[in-house]
């Protein structure tokens, strides 16, 4: 048996398989029978399934992005450069079709343990995404990353798993730099209440303190106009009347002062979106 390229009656070529035998006939003498099969649509068939894998291929190793399938034994299914790229990076071997991916020669107890747990809560039948912090791993550097698990269903069985991972290292970061931050906005807002505590404090015990002799200045002055009989007298106290009144001005807005600087906004320990 073997393939060849037959010539059609209008002189398209087309391939075809032929097999031949050797039989005697009736009078005993050998002969030959060949049989042309006519393989066209088979190997049409079989390069539009080779572009569609070819395709499929180009698409996935075009991301960045990890991609790959585990059997129902975490075996590996397929994977695309990247996931390929970084199985190596992490533990210096290249990974093929079938190879487990979590041999304890290549992986440390804790990683393996985590990626089991997740594998094994894929095969119960639930898509899910979760996000996973990657410690450094040979010429990896530490990372995070959020993976969706998707189960692979052959009519009702599940025969795997497919995977997707981004890395979302930047999010986190971000993140946890805007909980820094809110965390010290926190802090600085309740010092600033402290501090306008404290001033009202200080501004009430002050106004007192100076109210009380200026008090009784304007009452000596009252006292001294009444008696007043000279011009001058009575210029000069008016002098002394008009100051009174003037630092009198002065400390009542120093205390509504005070007091606006203290209505400050409630400060609330609600945490921030990804807190």
């Amino acid at each position: 048996m073997g393939e060849i390229i037959g010539i059609r009656k209008n002189g398209e070529p087309f391939p075809c398989e032929f097999a031949s035998a050797i039989f005697k006939d009736i009078n005993g003498e050998d002969k030959t029978s060949t049989v042309l099969i006519d393989i066209s649509k088979r190997r049409k068939f079989e390069q539009e399934k080779n572009f569609e894998q070819r395709d499929k291929e180009a698409l996935i190793n075009s991301v960045g992005d990890l991609i790959w399938s585990v059997d129902t034994d975490m075996k590996l299914i397929a994977g695309n450069d990247a996931f390929k790229q970084s199985l190596k990076g992490a533990c210096g071997v290249d990974f093929n079709q079938g190879d487990y991916l979590l041999g304890t020669e290549y992986f440390p107890e804790e990683f393996i343990n985590n990626w089991k747990a997740l594998y094994v809560k894929a095969l119960l039948g639930t898509p899910f995404k979760e996000e996973i912090y990657v410690a450094k791993l040979k010429d990896t550097e530490a990372n995070w990353s959020e993976i969706s698990f998707n189960p692979i269903y052959n009519e009702d069985k599940i025969t795997g798993i497919a995977c997707y991972a981004r890395n979302i290292t930047e999010r986190k970061e971000n993140e946890l730099e805007l909980r820094r931050l809110h965390i010290q906005l926190l802090t600085r807002l309740k010092e600033i209440a402290e501090a306008n505590k404290e001033l009202r404090k200080i501004a009430w015990t002050q106004s007192h303190m100076v109210r009380a002799p200026l008090a009784r200045i304007m009452g000596f002055v009252e006292l001294l106009s009444e008696d007043c009989n000279t011009d001058d007298m009575g210029k000069f106290l008016g002098y002394i009347k008009d100051a009174s009144a003037e630092l009198d001005n002065v400390i009542r807005d120093i205390v509504k002062k005070a007091e606006k600087a203290n209505t400050v906004l409630p400060i609330t320990d609600a945490p921030l979106q990804y807190l």
